[in-house]
């Protein structure tokens, strides 16, 4: 018990010490910058504008976000803008007695879609998980988004499983996926 205790302890310690809980990130590429910065309750109507653009039925509503931007303790939400607009995010949830990083979210607004930006995020978030000593990266993506789940193979993630209505309010089933670190 006391093992474990120091072990939460010492993730707790290496958690709040990550970069992005300081300072904003840039992000340049070819063309533009993009800022990278933890979200927060200031941010929340950003991102359920940001949903709406990404996803046709947005998975999440207010509440579910404010909750999630709310429990600082294991979780972590980053924003991507370009200039002032949010134009991506991701969430994540670490479980360190599990050693695992979950991505509860991801998504970029379909104008800036195509130039690998999701990708960068999930780099970042595993980047941050082995800075964690944590061993493993996972994520649920519906059964019919066989783009999404090419990408993420082509990244290192392996199917593990198919959760049934996961999906619940449009039906579809959820394939688990779990990228070994």
């Amino acid at each position: 018990m006391l093992k474990r205790f120091k072990a939460i302890l010492g993730f707790n310690q290496l958690f709040f010490n990550l970069p992005i809980h300081k300072q904003p990130l840039y992000l340049t590429t070819q063309k533009m910058t993009f800022k990278l910065a933890k979200a927060d309750l200031t941010h929340l109507d950003a991102l359920m504008i940001a949903q709406s653009k990404i996803y046709q039925n947005s998975p999440w509503d207010k509440y579910a976000f404010k909750q999630e931007l709310l429990n600082t303790h294991r979780r972590l939400y980053l924003a991507l803008f370009d200039q002032r607009e949010l134009i991506g995010y991701i969430g994540i949830k670490f479980t360190p007695a599990f050693r695992e990083a979950h991505i509860t979210n991801v998504g970029i607004i379909p104008d800036y879609q195509n130039q690998h930006l999701g990708q960068y995020l999930i780099h970042l978030v595993c980047d941050y998980a082995k800075q964690l000593r944590l061993d493993k990266v996972s994520l649920e993506v519906r059964v019919d988004n066989q783009k999404a789940q090419y990408i993420y193979q082509k990244m290192g993630f392996e199917k593990v499983r198919i959760r049934k209505n996961y999906y619940y309010f449009e039906k579809i089933d959820g394939v688990t996926m779990v990228k070994p670190l």
